[in-house]
């Protein structure tokens, strides 16, 4: 018996999206908006 689970009716990735992906430029920025957004949820949280 398998453990994995597939999703049949998935959308597969374009070629573009995967490069993206792949990419440590775009990775790092992506990290870097999600730093902001973490920041901005903390600061507006606390009073």
């Amino acid at each position: 018996m398998s453990h994995l689970t597939s999703f049949p009716s998935a959308r597969k990735p374009s070629a573009g999206e995967l490069r993206r992906r792949s990419n440590p430029f775009y990775q790092f920025w992506r990290f870097i908006l999600l730093n902001l957004k973490m920041i901005v949820m903390v600061t507006l949280g606390h009073h």
